[in-house]
């Protein structure tokens, strides 16, 4: 596909898509008796490849460019009660025939999901299952540009080392982002 200037790219964001992901229980794993989670409490969103396939389809039929979607995925689903089906549902006893471990969460990672910032706010479309997100801030993007080819000049002179990144593009962040005017 090719991207011009003018073709914006809509975004869908969902979380975890089933047998994509370490906390979904494989029959191989249930097979060996063990199964590896991150946290019994964490909560995640869970649906189907052909779930996940339909909405992105259906939320890229708006034909918004530079839109942000957010798919219903149902309810969340705790971990723990994730494993303890998977593992009824193969005819095993949790405890006794498969083993569970936690691993403690990973870096960045949280207790549960968020589907939108709080400075996002979600409108209705006309498809139920499909949210439109809509910042409640405004990018300055001549000033982000440019800070960028900024902090790439340094790069390429050598000026740099890995660990001024996350500082330096926060400051980006930080004076391009702007709060939106009041709606």
């Amino acid at each position: 596909m090719n991207l011009g200037q003018r073709d914006e790219p809509s975004i869908n964001e969902y979380n975890y898509v089933e047998t994509s992901h370490r906390e979904i229980i494989s029959v191989s794993q249930l097979e060996k008796r063990d199964g590896v989670f991150t946290h019994p409490d964490a909560q995640r969103f869970f649906m189907t490849i052909s779930e996940a396939a339909s909405l992105v389809l259906l939320s890229a039929a708006f034909g918004t460019a530079g839109g942000l979607f957010v798919l219903d995925m149902g309810d969340e689903v705790r971990i723990e009660q994730l494993a303890e089906r998977l593992v009824r549902l193969k005819g095993l006893r949790l405890g006794r025939d498969v083993r569970i471990e936690y691993t403690g969460l990973r870096p960045g990672e949280k207790m549960r999901e968020e589907l939108h910032a709080t400075d996002e706010r979600l409108l209705a479309t006309e498809r139920p299952a499909v949210w439109r997100v809509e910042p409640m801030y405004g990018v300055d993007a001549d000033a982000l540009l440019a800070g960028l080819r900024g902090v790439d000049a340094r790069r390429r002179n050598g000026e740099l080392s890995a660990t001024d990144y996350p500082r330096l593009l926060r400051a980006l962040i930080d004076l391009a982002v702007r709060e939106a005017a009041p709606v």
